[in-house]
C-alpha cells in the first residue's frame, strides 16, 4: 500500500486497523507505510476510505511476486494468479464427509503461520517446509502454499518468492500415526525458534472407541489439545462413502 499525501490529513485513525504495525506518521504528520512490512491486506484503505480515500495500491503491488501477498493477505482481492485460486489462505472443500479427504487411520496436521497479527515472511515458512519434506511429508496439492513452491518435493520456493511476507500461510499434509509423531517433533523444534504466531490443527476421522490423537508424543513435546472444532454440514451434498474407498 501508498499513501497519497495530499488526502492524508494526520488523523491517525488508519494505524491501529494495520495487522502488522506497517503504519507510522512522519515528522511532518503524514502516514507512511513500511514497503517492507506491509501485507497488502487492504485493512487501510477500507478503514480509510470514508475518512480521507488516501491509500491506495500501486502498479508494482499488482506484480509477480508482490502480488502473492494481497493474494494470501486481502479476501476482498481477486487474485490473478493460478496458484492462488480462492480469495484467501485456504483453498476448497473443508467437510471431510463429503469430500472424503482424511479416512480412517490418517492423520491430518495444518500449521498456520503468522495470524491474526504477525505477518509472516516466506523465507520463515520455507524452514518448515524444507525440514517436514526431509521426513517424507507430502504436502497438500490443493493450496496455495504447496502450489507457490518450485519444488514440492525439497519444500523450496522461487527466490523471488522468498522476500515476500503475508499475513497468514497454510502449511498442510497428511500422514499415517509413525509419520505423524516425527512430524510434530519436527514442527517442535521448529517453533522454538519461530519469530512469528503458529497454530497447530490436528483433523482426523474418528472411529468408534477410536482415541481422538495420539497424546503420548503431543504430552511429550508439551502440546496440549484443545478440541476446539468448526462443523461444516456440506448442506445439499451427498456424503461420501468411506466403505467403498476402503475396500478399493
Amino acid at each position: 500500500m501508498r499513501v497519497e499525501d495530499t488526502k492524508c490529513f494526520g488523523c491517525e485513525a488508519c494505524i491501529p486497523y494495520c495487522p502488522v504495525e506497517a503504519i507510522s506518521m512522519r515528522s511532518d504528520g503524514i502516514a507512511s507505510v513500511d514497503w517492507d512490512i506491509c501485507v497488502e491486506c487492504g485493512n487501510c484503505q477500507r478503514a480509510a476510505q470514508e475518512i480521507c480515500g488516501a491509500f491506495y495500491r500501486e502498479e508494482e503491488s499488482l506484480q509477480w511476486p508482490r502480488v502473492l501477498r494481497a493474494a494470501l493477505s486481502d479476501t476482498a482481492f481477486v487474485s490473478p494468479l493460478p496458484q492462488v485460486k480462492a480469495r484467501g489462505r485456504g483453498g476448497g472443500e473443508k467437510t471431510n464427509d463429503v469430500e472424503g479427504n482424511f479416512l480412517p487411520g490418517e492423520m491430518g496436521v495444518q500449521v498456520e503461520l503468522g495470524r491474526p497479527n504477525s505477518g509472516v515472511s516466506f523465507k520463515e515458512v520455507e524452514k518448515f517446509t524444507k525440514a517436514l519434506a526431509q521426513i517424507g511429508i507430502q504436502f497438500d496439492p490443493a493450496i496455495p502454499t504447496t502450489r507457490i513452491m518450485d519444488d514440492p518435493s525439497r519444500g523450496t520456493f522461487p527466490e523471488e518468492v522468498l522476500k515476500q511476507r503475508t499475513l497468514t500461510v497454510y502449511v498442510s499434509f497428511k500422514t499415517d500415526e509413525p509419520g505423524f509423531d516425527r512430524a510434530m517433533e519436527v514442527i517442535a523444534d521448529l517453533c522454538r525458534g519461530l519469530t512469528t504466531l503458529a497454530t497447530i490443527t490436528l483433523i482426523r476421522k474418528v472411529e468408534p472407541g477410536q482415541e481422538m490423537f495420539p497424546t503420548g508424543t503431543l504430552d511429550r513435546l508439551g502440546y496440549s489439545i484443545q478440541p476446539n472444532g468448526k462443523v461444516n454440514l456440506g448442506l445439499g451434498k451427498p456424503a461420501y462413502d468411506f466403505t467403498e474407498r476402503r475396500q478399493s
